[in-house]
């Protein structure tokens, strides 16, 4: 039987005392609650939690099996009721997922929704914890790679897998428009730590899930873990709305083609593309238009 594996996933939570995400800084708290719950963004949140990382799990080579496997979706008790609405009936159909509410004095529970789901199920051992963005996406083949990590000998450790792909992605469409190799060691998508639970305690005890080792980039200073690049594992989202700094991910990297990429993460489809629309042709289209020759209808010339 498989040991068991439980995302943990915020979704727009408002922290009073939370300074670190770009929407936070050089904001009043009023500022920050008023962006982040505008109803353009968290229309932009579901429809890539949706479209981009729901469907990756979804396309996972191995059975997500509820009893073994689960996503904790952490987002603010002051979620606007229509948005919290929406996003209640997105996920209703997945029975291994959960939505958690966190008031903006508290910290998310995280260590309280993997032991309760622990308990629930009645499990003793070795178990991962993993930590995921609601607008990124994993390879099809990452819990396959996880599972074997999973054991006693690597209790305490963090896993990470450091060889993926980022994407210029259209926040409203949640398409994409070009993609690139990056490698990145302790990057927070798909970053595991892997525990055991005896029934009662949680160990290590000082860092009962990955979001206790701290600042993800950091964590190779503090703390064991084990590094796997063998597999482009997952896919980081570029977009100018987002609220960390993914922009500069894109730079001196190696562009790919999209067709590698889905071999690996399933994406949403492309808009239709014509000829009027090609960026590459704009240029041609509008010299000819300019000229006469493109686009025009036939003279027509009289009869006889």
């Amino acid at each position: 039987m498989q040991n068991p594996v439980i995302f943990l996933i915020r979704y727009s939570i408002l922290q009073q005392d939370e300074v670190g995400w770009f929407i936070r800084r050089r904001n009043s708290f009023e500022d920050y609650r008023r962006a982040l719950f505008a109803d353009e963004r968290l229309e932009q949140r579901l429809g890539a939690l949706t479209k981009v990382m729901l469907p990756s799990l979804v396309a996972q080579t191995i059975s997500l099996d509820p009893s073994r496997f689960r996503v904790v979706i952490f987002t603010s008790d002051e979620l606007p009721a229509h948005h919290m609405a929406a996003l209640v009936d997105a996920v209703a159909g997945f029975p291994w997922i959960r939505i958690e509410t966190v008031n903006s004095k508290d910290r998310a529970d995280y260590e309280g929704a993997t032991r309760t789901f622990l308990t629930s199920i009645g499990h003793r051992g070795a178990f991962a914890t993993v930590r995921m963005d609601d607008d990124d996406a994993l390879a099809r083949t990452y819990l396959e790679r996880l599972y074997p990590r999973i054991d006693e000998a690597a209790v305490g450790k963090a896993i990470t897998f450091s060889r993926g792909y980022a994407a210029k992605m259209d926040a409203a469409t949640c398409t994409f428009s070009a993609f690139y190799w990056t490698v990145s060691r302790f990057t927070a998508l798909g970053l595991a730590a892997i525990g055991s639970f005896d029934g009662e305690t949680i160990s290590p005890t000082d860092r009962p899930t990955i979001y206790s080792y701290g600042n993800h980039a950091r964590i190779g200073r503090h703390y064991p873990y084990i590094e796997d690049a063998s597999f482009p594992a997952f896919l980081r989202t570029v977009y100018p709305e987002q609220d960390t700094r993914g922009r500069k991910v894109l730079h001196w990297r190696k562009r790919v083609p999209r067709g590698m990429v889905l071999r690996d993460i399933p994406l949403p489809e492309p808009p239709p593309k014509d000829a009027a629309s090609d960026s590459r042709l704009a240029p041609w289209l509008t010299a000819g238009r300019k000229l006469g020759l493109l686009l025009q209808p036939p003279t027509q010339r009289p009869a006889g």
